[in-house]
């Protein structure tokens, strides 16, 4: 394969992974609204200042850890660690999926 040849895949591979990563952002950070839109009618309709507190400390672990993944996948795309990010994907669905069950 020529050199030129090698600069178009590259080029068409960057072209397909930004396309990726920005759905992949706006996924995220809809989910994030939801997240939080989720919660907030959780602690309105919590009666017990106890569940109250309990479900604001439940909502500020989850953001924080969303927001640890989020880095991390930033990090990730850096250097083009691909297997890494479909890992830390993987985690953050799992993880939303099993408090919401």
């Amino acid at each position: 394969m020529k050199i030129f040849e090698k600069k178009i895949l590259i080029n068409e591979q960057v072209q397909i992974f930004n396309q990726t990563f920005i759905q992949l952002y706006i996924y995220l950070s809809n989910y994030r609204a939801q997240l939080i839109l989720c919660f907030q009618e959780k602690i309105n309709n919590s009666f017990s200042p106890q569940r109250y507190q309990q479900e604001r400390i439940l909502l500020k672990k989850l953001l924080k850890t969303q927001q640890i993944i989020l880095k991390n996948i930033f990090k990730s795309i850096l250097e083009l660690k691909f297997i890494e990010i479909n890992s830390l994907i993987r985690n953050q669905i799992s993880s939303i999926n099993f408090y919401f069950k």
